[in-house]
């Protein structure tokens, strides 16, 4: 890891035990560290990471003070993994660029259900809410290739909370992105080709249910929801910098024969890249909610972006702004 933090010093600040390790909460799982503050990140009172227009700060536990907010809600590229500092996260960006507030709900190691239980936990805290953007996607599918059956309920990254009750986050994203495992992965990947099509349905079905849930905001808050299909590196036409192709490498290295690095394969499918948009696409259409894919802002994007497979640096975070920006403004 040494290698990469010399290319992106900011990871290691993302991977300290502390803001790396998971809070279990009620209902929604997990949630960040409270009140947690190194040079890159800063929390508040619940665990979500703080936003900043370069002058004033935004915190969720704040949301009743503010006359008027927006929200991005999501996993880990909401929250900022990737970014130099709090000021570079796509919510604080979008704060700089509208003049407005906008709140940072993103939740490192999460699944979209529990990111819709952090939400509506607090909505009702707040006096008016302009936009609620939901910045989400893969999780889900990875998770839907690592579990492959349709669940009571949704999986998550640790599916045994009593046994994981004592193991770092920290543990298991180590685990997750460089443990080096045995062959029986081979026989797993084997089964994932086989299931693709059953997977790719349990899939689709958490978001048939996740759009239903999400459409009716838009009336009970009276605000614009939209829901944005978060950057994959595979799915882009990016020209990868040195830098990232570097990186790609040395995760490769460390992740061989891993879960993810065998998921990561299957999930980098064009058609079934082409099968997701397409789906969502219909959703939003049938649920009059705006969506977009970002993974095409990437063309021809020469510059660092990706720090890994799914997170982005401040560049990246810039371009899915602009993007997020150009919508509101149209």
């Amino acid at each position: 890891m040494k290698k990469i933090y010399s290319i992106y010093p900011q990871m290691k600040f993302y991977h300290e035990s502390l803001i790396a390790k998971k809070r279990l909460v009620p209902y929604a799982m997990i949630s960040s560290q409270k009140n947690y503050e190194n040079k890159c990140v800063k929390t508040c009172s619940r665990g979500f990471r703080i936003s900043s227009n370069g002058l004033e700060t935004f915190s969720v536990d704040q949301i009743s003070k503010y006359k008027s907010i927006n929200i991005v809600i999501g996993g880990s590229t909401v929250f900022g993994v990737g970014s130099s500092n709090n000021q570079n996260t796509i919510p604080s960006l979008l704060s700089l660029k509208t003049n407005s507030i906008w709140l940072n709900l993103g939740i490192r190691a999460g699944n979209s259900f529990s990111e819709y239980i952090h939400l509506i936990n607090l909505l009702h805290k707040a006096n008016k809410i302009e936009n609620i953007i939901f910045l989400s996607g893969l999780n889900d599918l990875y998770l839907s290739f690592l579990y492959n059956n349709e669940a009571e309920f949704d999986s998550g990254f640790f599916p045994d909370i009593t046994e994981s009750q004592n193991i770092s986050l920290f543990k298991k994203i180590t685990q997750f992105v460089s443990q080096k495992v045995s062959n029986s992965h081979n026989k797993l990947y084997a089964s994932k080709v086989k299931s693709a099509k059953v997977i790719l349905k349990n899939y689709k079905n958490k978001y048939i249910r996740n759009f239903q849930l999400i459409s009716s905001l838009q009336e009970t808050y009276n605000c614009k929801v939209k829901f944005i299909l978060q950057p994959f590196a595979p799915w882009t036409n990016k020209k990868f910098s040195k830098n990232e192709l570097e990186v790609f490498d040395l995760l490769n290295d460390i992740q061989d024969n891993s879960e993810w690095i065998n998921i990561k394969s299957l999930m980098s499918n064009n058609s079934l890249y082409n099968s997701i948009n397409d789906f969502f696409i219909s959703l939003s259409n049938k649920y009059n909610l705006e969506y977009m894919d970002s993974n095409t802002i990437f063309t021809n994007v020469k510059s660092d972006c990706f720090v890994d497979s799914v997170h982005l640096n401040d560049n990246g975070n810039k371009l899915l702004t602009e993007l997020i920006y150009g919508q509101e403004n149209n």
